[in-house]
């Protein structure tokens, strides 16, 4: 119970595949989402189709990236650490 008071809220959504996919998504998809919807306003070519597209689509990558992320790297690390 101690280790799970000092573990960080960042820490231990990186143990779990699920918190990886949270961590993408608020950290990948999101600033994506704005980098590209941005441009698109400003220049008065963004429509809501357009937007939920590109929206879809960032999230789509973000969830790729953190399965990528989990079976590639997250998963090894905490085996290694846990010694198994």
């Amino acid at each position: 119970m101690n280790e799970l008071k000092r573990a960080s809220l960042l820490g231990r959504l990186a143990r779990s595949l699920g918190g990886n996919i949270t961590i993408y998504q608020i950290g990948f998809s999101l600033p994506m989402s704005v980098f590209v919807l941005l441009p698109e306003y400003s220049e008065g070519t963004l429509t809501l189709d357009r937007a939920i597209y590109i929206v879809v689509v960032a999230m789509g990558f973000g969830l790729l990236v953190a399965l990528f992320a989990w079976y590639a790297v997250m998963r090894p690390l905490i085996k290694r650490a846990d010694g198994r």
